[in-house]
């Protein structure tokens, strides 16, 4: 069985810090990600209503479900 092994917060901090001030020393970049990530929603928001209607009923009943679970 593979263990896994919770890291310390000091290990992954540096890079996570490294990247968030990097985007931050570069708003050019941050511009740009921002503006594809937009853009993706955009075009999702786009799609088939009513095929999203059934996913979202869907995703609703699975909810109602698990919360009746929980309540139980």
């Amino acid at each position: 069985m593979l263990q896994y092994r919770k890291p310390k917060a000091e290990e992954p901090e540096p890079a996570v810090w490294a990247l968030v001030s990097g985007l931050l020393e570069d708003p050019d970049c941050l511009r740009a990600g921002l503006e594809k990530l937009i853009e993706e929603e955009r075009r999702g928001s786009r799609g088939n209503p009513e095929r999203e209607e059934v996913a979202w009923a869907t995703k609703l009943t699975d909810v109602d479900r698990k919360r009746g679970a929980y309540q139980g």
